[in-house]
């Protein structure tokens, strides 16, 4: 079989049919590997549409949790800081009263302890006094009577007794 060009070699009909549904296959392959190139991209985009579309959701519900929570927080704290503030004024009141009663219990005591000072001093000015009194009745006595005697010192060392 001559070629119908110059480069051409004869081929066997039968050969050419081979080749002609070989060059078919070929080009269906080629189709068929871009289809499924095709199919993947797309489905890639749906799929990274789908992921995004779903991180925006859960973005979404974390920020209404996060939300949610700070409110629930903040209502919290007031509540705390409420019970807190009462707790203070209620410490407050009772640590005003207790220190009003120790301040006058202390007042009390402090007059008392004047009172005593006072009933102290005056008692013993009174014993000073009447000591003295008796001391000078007693020198009187000694004057009169002139007796010497261990109750009454001589020249000696003062303690009574010396002249023995």
């Amino acid at each position: 079989m001559a070629g119908h060009g110059p480069s051409e070699r004869s081929l066997d009909p039968g050969i050419r049919l081979v080749l002609e549904e070989l060059r078919d296959l070929r080009l269906e392959m080629r189709a068929d590997r871009q289809r499924a190139d095709e199919e993947r991209r797309q489905d890639r985009q749906l799929s990274d549409l789908r992921f995004e579309k779903s991180m925006r959701q859960s973005d979404q519900r974390f920020e209404r949790a996060m939300l949610e929570s700070r409110e629930r927080f903040d209502e919290a704290v007031r509540a705390s800081d409420g019970r807190l503030d009462k707790a203070m004024r209620a410490s407050d009141e009772r640590l005003d009263k207790a220190m009003r009663a120790s301040d006058e219990r202390f007042d009390k005591a402090m007059r008392d302890t004047q009172r005593a000072f006072r009933d102290v001093r005056t008692v013993g000015l009174s014993i000073v006094k009447t000591l003295n009194r008796h001391t000078r009745i007693l020198e009187r006595i000694e004057r009169r009577l002139g007796a010497p005697g261990p109750w009454r010192p001589g020249q000696g060392n003062g303690r009574g007794g010396a002249h023995r």
